[in-house]
């Protein structure tokens, strides 16, 4: 059987991801910068906007603005 099509599109997207029963995604400050780091690199890459984000011990949110239809 044959997958739906996945539409894309550009526009603002909220995106979370946490830890499984609260375990811990970013748990350290060291952590939390280089995910920093990666996320500005790939803004920059992908034509993306970071309005927001929100980085806790056991998850975290980014508010982003796609330019193109190319968040997969």
């Amino acid at each position: 059987m044959a997958k739906n099509i996945r539409i894309d599109s550009i526009g603002f997207y909220h995106v979370i991801n946490s830890g499984m029963h609260k375990d811990k995604v970013l748990a350290t400050i060291i952590e939390k910068e280089k995910f920093l780091k990666i996320i500005c690199k790939a803004c920059e890459v992908y034509n993306v906007v970071l309005h927001n984000y929100c980085l806790l011990g056991n998850k975290f949110e980014l508010s982003i603005e796609t330019r193109r239809a190319n968040l997969a």
